[in-house]
């Protein structure tokens, strides 16, 4: 509708699977990485997971489409199928031929199995990826761990890619699952887009589309990733409704103001009305004026003896309960004038239609709480003044005292653990105070501004034996069976006990109990000591001769290797350092590469996960 208004080829932000529009961001670069290692000889299972609308089925549909050599694909995009159903399908898609008539599953895992012998004889691979997989019940989970056990004396037939949602993480984390998920080669989960990300997915869609140059102005493109948490799919329908608003209204290009109008009628389209903030805020505030007058009245009206009086102490006390504690360190100010009216004003407050809402959630956020209702905030406020208030103790990002003896731990409680899980970016500032070694004021608000400290984010989903491998402290995302989420700051890794940073002190706690609460999301930070944080074949210069001289530290590397160019001999160098140390071994030198490199000779400063580290 809109298309010839801005003179573009067609809808730039539709949110059909377009491998046209495939933006690839460093995530999706990665992704895209396993999903070819998951093609390659290696056999098995690779799991590749990401929330919803991040992007997994275009790189599925990508991979599909890249017609690589001696490679045959089967997607299955429907997953809610019998086993025998999905035996059948899945024949379908190679063009296996097999009894129609057939209801049990013999006839046709002999068929198939006859198409793929004959498939590797021909010197082909044969892959299947399965999207949503999320949804596949035990029953035909069972019977695609057995179809992996199709092989010949070295070769499995058949690999296997699951593609899902977080939850497929946990479907595969239970114990009746636990034969299929140690079959799993490797793991990644896709991360929503960055603040500078959000802007280039952007930009590229609309160029892509033939669009003029500013038609989103700076303002809405931050935006953009503020309502959409950079999520693409949130993304493309925000930008599209915006194009078409701007069409609507006759304007040329679409600026903040209409963006986040836009947000609000595509992303809350059909929910109840909601009070605006103003009314929310002039409606506390005249309670909190009418409760003052009240508690004047009442301790100075002359009343009989034996009904009590509020002291006026009590409702000053009781504007700062309203108040939201400070998540910076160091005492809280005292409340200024109006304060009760702005901190419920905040509580019910918009975030589509807040011009300067909150920043971005941080990396591994898995849940935010939706805000209470005034009403509720109001009352809640009411009941904490009428109640002896003790005072919330404060959380500092300050690193706690460095650990020399187990005496310095505080003895394993997993409740207390758990009642202390924090926000992701309160834990990325305590990571960010550990490679400072210094007390933090504040906190970090994405892996983009670390940038200032050269520092990078390097995110997976693995287990224990991988970070020992990084040797860096990390951010674990943990959940418990009750539904508790949130952060926590690993400092130290031993043999049987792993030493956290929860709210100011140390905690020790048995590896296996840690295991539990684990969900293998992780966090860490590495610094790079290149101008390159990605090295592959044709650069040269002084990156390259700085993996030249890292790789020669390496004990267990092949000779020596001269030249200035990054080039075959030295990728097969790098891939032999790739598999020995557990890693994708594609020859390209990225974050997990370099800060295992790194750790050949670490700088001085760099925080280990060892003790004394």
């Amino acid at each position: 509708m809109y298309a010839a208004h801005f003179g573009l080829k067609d809808q730039p932000f539709s949110i059909t699977p377009d491998p046209a529009y495939l933006f690839m961001s460093p995530h999706h670069q990665e992704a895209l990485a396993h999903l070819l290692y998951g093609t390659g000889d290696s056999g098995g299972f690779v799991q590749l997971t990401g929330e919803v609308g991040t992007g997994k089925t275009t790189l599925v549909r990508t991979l599909a489409e890249q017609r690589i050599d001696r490679l045959d694909v089967a997607l299955c995009l429907n997953p809610r199928l019998t086993v025998v159903e999905f035996v059948a399908a899945l024949c379908d898609e190679l063009g296996v031929d097999y009894p129609r008539e057939a209801t049990t599953l013999k006839p046709l895992v002999d068929a198939l199995n006859r198409h793929l012998l004959a498939t590797h004889a021909r010197g082909r691979r044969t892959v299947l990826i399965i999207d949503e997989a999320q949804n596949l019940s035990r029953e035909v989970l069972e019977q695609v761990r057995l179809l992996t056990n199709l092989e010949t004396h070295k070769h499995k037939l058949l690999r296997i890619i699951l593609v899902g949602q977080p939850e497929l993480q946990k479907l595969l984390n239970r114990e009746d699952m636990r034969q299929l998920a140690q079959r799993i080669t490797a793991r990644y989960h896709l991360m929503p887009l960055g603040p500078a990300e959000t802007r280039s997915y952007i930009l590229h869609r609309l160029r892509i589309g033939g669009a003029r140059e500013g038609l989103f102005t700076a303002a809405a493109l931050r935006a953009a990733h503020r309502l959409s948490r950079g999520i693409p799919r949130l993304i493309n329908i925000i930008c599209d409704r915006a194009l078409l608003a701007a069409y609507v209204q006759g304007h040329g290009r679409v600026d903040g103001a209409l963006l986040r109008q836009a947000a609000r009628e595509a992303l809350r389209g059909g929910q109840p009305w909601r009070p605006p903030r103003w009314l929310g805020g002039f409606a506390s505030g005249l309670a909190a004026t009418l409760l003052l007058g009240i508690g004047i009245w009442w301790s100075s009206a002359d009343l009989p003896s034996f009904l009590p009086r509020l002291p006026l102490s009590g409702l000053a006390l009781s504007t700062a309960t309203i108040a939201e504690p400070d998540s910076s360190p160091g005492p809280a100010p005292a409340p200024a004038a109006g304060t009760v009216i702005a901190m419920v004003d905040d509580a019910v407050s918009d975030p589509v239609s807040d011009p300067d809402p909150p920043a971005a959630t941080p990396p591994m956020a898995l849940a935010a709480a939706g805000p209470p209702s005034p009403g509720t905030a109001f009352i809640d406020s009411i009941e904490a003044a009428a109640s002896p208030v003790a005072e919330t103790p404060r959380l500092s990002t300050s690193p706690p005292t460095p650990i020399e003896t187990e005496s310095a731990v505080t003895p394993p409680d997993a409740d207390y653990l758990l009642a202390r899980l924090e926000s992701p970016a309160l834990a990325l500032g305590r990571l960010l105070a550990v490679w400072e070694n210094r007390a933090w004021e504040g906190t970090p608000s994405d892996c983009e501004s670390l940038r200032r400290w050269q520092l990078m984010c390097l995110e997976g989903n693995g287990d224990l034996d991988e970070l020992r491998r990084f040797n860096r402290p990390a951010i674990l995302n943990l959940a418990s069976g009750d539904g508790r989420v949130g952060e926590v700051l690993l400092r130290v890794l031993d043999d049987d006990e792993a030493v956290l940073a929860v709210a100011g002190d140390w905690l020790g706690v048995p590896l296996a109990e840690l295991e539990r609460l684990w969900t293998g999301q992780y966090l860490l930070l590495w610094r790079p000591q290149t101008e390159l944080d990605l090295i592959g074949l044709g650069d040269a210069g002084e990156a390259v001769n700085w993996l030249r001289q890292r790789l020669a530290l390496d004990d267990n590397g092949p000779g020596p290797v001269t030249g200035a160019v990054y080039d075959q001999s030295l990728a097969a160098r790098v891939r032999d350092f790739q598999r020995r140390h557990g890693l994708q071994a594609d020859g390209l030198v990225g974050a997990r590469t370099m800060t295992l490199l790194n750790n050949l000779q670490p700088a001085p400063g760099t925080p280990l996960l060892t003790r004394g580290g």
